[in-house]
């Protein structure tokens, strides 16, 4: 800009412009025709600054805004705005003989700065229309002043913007990386100890032995059930929990939910009583989530009903809703709690002398569960010691007439047992078990033994590879996360063979690394299931025997 004018409208020209947010100018340009005097010039700028409390030149033009002429500038006007000897020494070097000083006036007549324009040696001399034409000048150079902040700060808040959304994506994927090494870390020690508990309590064993399996099987269900509320919760929270939608029996998500939760109950000595009097009432959902819901609102009142107590659960159409109740005869909620009940991580009593364990997310995880299917969850009590009552309320618009389900799958009832004496036999069938954990093959193999199947194992993926050469199996059974080459590498050099050595082999993802981007990639890799750690014994015969083609009548 100061360029610009000099030499065509002046032989010297500073741009003085005010910070944003502040009143005190500073020089943002300077040029001169006479390159020794525009160093000069700018180091005389820096040395004297301007004064704000000038009475003419650029600061009175800013307060004002109003523009000042200087035909010829008078030697009074040069000593007024000088603040000391030397200064005034330096101002009469510059040999200022004429001067105009115009306001940068921009977007609703805020005042950016100044323009100051002075002739010297060439000893022309301003006038009005000089004046004239510097204003619109400065109108000019003040909209594209405000042009060039408005690019400047879109650029750095852009700039910031991805920044910080670099660096929550990385922390989300730190997160979720966390995540999934706890899920793995937990999850493998879990499928060894239900494993052989259910395995061992199938057995003829003593009474007390029996009571001491049960108490670890159950401590193992809630360990289990942790690790699902905590990866479910982060879910929720970075927003990638998904649904898989589909025809859903209202009765028979209730019914498994019950089993699941009465080794508990019983423990304890409670009474579940169950009334629902539509069987074939089906709706729209997530078959796997609404059994999760109320799974949720049964532990949860299984967990806050004292010894021989009652708890009622409630399904039917009413009107435009579907409705789920769960009442129960245990503690309550006081009125001061309710409000709260549904929120992450909190509970009645946090305190260290607290009666009940666990984090606080069932009911958390209840509520979102509930909302992602267009629902609505509340809950009621009386106070302390006057029971809760929990409903569950799904949109009628979801509710389908009496559907069967299409898919030629058996149901939860009877796929899922508590022991090894239920479930499909595998006589004759050959399974290749690959996994680096220790405690996995063991367990793994002996439920599959025990059901009459012929196992193979292999600690790693080249030791598969290499049990492929000599053995031709029915079903192949892999773990995902493995040193040097994991479970999906080794199913795609799997797949990669022809099929007379194994490459058409059916395969399921036996792992602990149990996300739904992990499912993604096991499929993608060639897995025909992707099953999650840990596994019932009888759903895992249940698999090995529909892979392999096999029955799944029980025996």
């Amino acid at each position: 800009m100061a360029r610009l004018a000099v030499p065509t409208i002046a032989d010297w020209c500073s741009v003085d412009l005010l910070e944003p947010d502040k009143q005190v100018p500073y020089q943002a340009a300077v040029a001169h025709v006479n390159l020794e005097k525009l160093e000069f010039a700018r180091r005389l700028g820096e040395q004297y600054p301007q004064d704000l409390s000038a009475k003419a030149g650029v600061p009175q033009v800013i307060r004002t805004g109003i523009a000042e002429l200087y035909p010829e500038i008078p030697q009074s006007l040069l000593e007024s705005s000088a603040k000391d000897e030397e200064h005034l020494r330096l101002i009469k070097q510059l040999r200022l003989e004429s001067a105009m000083v115009v306001p940068l006036r921009g977007h609703k007549g805020r005042v950016l700065g100044a323009l100051t324009f002075v002739y010297a040696e060439s000893g022309r001399r301003y006038n009005k229309d000089d004046l004239d034409f510097a204003e619109d000048f400065a109108r000019r150079a003040a909209m594209a002043i405000e042009n060039a902040r408005a690019l400047s700060e879109a650029e750095t808040a852009r700039a910031c913007e991805r920044a910080l959304r670099g660096e929550a994506e990385m922390a989300s994927r730190a997160k979720d990386e966390f995540l999934a090494v706890v899920s793995h870390e937990l999850r493998t020690p879990l499928n060894a100890i239900l494993g052989w508990t259910v395995i061992l309590r199938g057995r003829q064993i003593n009474t007390d032995l029996d009571h001491g399996l049960s108490v670890i099987e159950r401590n193992a269900r809630a360990q289990a059930k942790l690790v699902e509320d905590v990866l479910d919760i982060s879910r929720i929270i970075s927003g990638k929990l998904a649904l898989n939608l589909g025809p859903t029996n209202v009765p028979e998500a209730v019914e498994s939910s019950v089993e699941t939760v009465t080794p508990a109950a019983s423990a304890k000595e409670i009474r579940i009583v169950t009334a629902v009097p539509d069987q074939s009432l089906t709706i729209m959902a997530d078959a796997g989530r609404v059994q999760q819901i109320v799974w949720n609102l049964l532990s949860n009142a299984v967990k806050f009903t004292p010894m021989g107590g009652e708890i009622n659960i409630h399904a039917e159409r009413v009107g435009s809703e579907v409705r789920i109740a769960v009442a129960d005869t245990g503690e309550g909620i006081a009125l001061s709690a309710l409000p709260f009940v549904f929120e992450p991580f909190q509970q009645a009593d946090a305190s260290t002398t607290r009666r009940h364990g666990g984090l606080g997310l069932g009911l958390a995880i209840v509520k979102q569960l509930v909302s992602a299917h267009g629902g609505t969850v509340s809950v009621d009590s009386e106070g302390p010691g006057k029971g809760t009552t929990f409903t569950v309320t799904l949109p009628a618009g979801s509710a389908l007439p009496t559907i069967k389900s299409s898919i030629d799958v058996p149901s939860k009832a009877e796929l899922v047992a508590l022991t090894p004496k239920v479930g499909p036999r595998l006589d004759g069938l050959t399974v290749l078990l690959v996994d680096d954990e220790h405690d996995a093959l063991e367990v793994v193999g002996e439920v599959l033994r025990e059901r009459g199947a012929n196992v193979h194992v292999a600690p790693s993926a080249d030791a598969a590879l290499k049990q492929l050469d000599r053995v031709r199996p029915d079903v192949i059974l892999s773990d995902i996360g493995m040193p040097d080459t994991d479970g999906f590498a080794l199913i795609r050099q799997i797949r990669s063979l022809p099929p007379d050595r194994g490459g058409r082999t059916p395969a399921a993802a036996l792992t602990a690394y149990a996300g739904k981007e992990d499912a993604q990639r096991a499929f993608a890799s060639g897995f025909q299931l992707h099953v999650p750690k840990p596994i019932e014994p009888a759903q895992l015969a249940t698999i090995v025997a529909n892979l392999g083609g096999r029955s799944q009548d029980p025996v």
